[in-house]
């Protein structure tokens, strides 16, 4: 895959431009086999691999459910996707990445702007949920704060900044 694009600090996305999806900062990681802290995960984590060439909703859903290893009950929907990814309670590792062979739905601008904004809003909610100072869950439940990453590679980042109206 080569090169990949920048992963944005606290649970931010990895792509170069897009205001690096509404200006976050990180550093660049280079493609590496899982367990190399160089290819944006480590062999503990949680990673939901997206294949090259999904080209509709219904595809990409699919991927992202069975990848994720989402619950039965997922809805098969840009909702319930958004709910999932902001929630993740079925996975036990800490950090969750979801890495992209390359941008799905390039070919529907409409929808591959809608799967990046739900990416987005995850991905802040989880940040915020790692900055603010919240009770601790009672120790019963199965709750586990996680670290969300997505990654996209190098390459993508000024397609990325199209699909999000940002100048590249």
């Amino acid at each position: 895959m080569g090169e990949l694009a920048k992963p944005f600090k606290n649970n931010q996305v990895g792509v170069t431009t897009a205001g690096d999806i509404r200006r976050s900062g990180g550093q660049v990681t280079a493609d590496g086999q899982p367990g190399n802290r160089q290819s944006g995960h480590e062999q503990e984590d949680f990673v939901l691999l997206v294949p090259p060439g999904i080209r509709s909703k219904a595809d990409l859903l699919a991927a992202l459910a069975d990848a994720g290893r989402f619950p039965d009950y997922f809805g098969s929907n840009w909702d319930a996707l958004q709910d999932f990814l902001r929630d993740l309670s079925w996975i036990s590792s800490r950090k969750v990445v979801i890495r992209h062979s390359d941008i799905p739905l390039q070919k529907n601008p409409s929808e591959c702007r809608t799967y990046l904004e739900i990416l987005q809003t995850a991905l802040a909610d989880w940040s915020r949920s790692a900055e603010r100072d919240a009770a601790e869950p009672p120790p019963e439940w199965p709750y586990v704060e996680h670290e969300l990453r997505v990654v996209f590679p190098t390459g993508a980042g000024a397609a990325v900044a199209r699909l999000m109206g940002d100048e590249a």
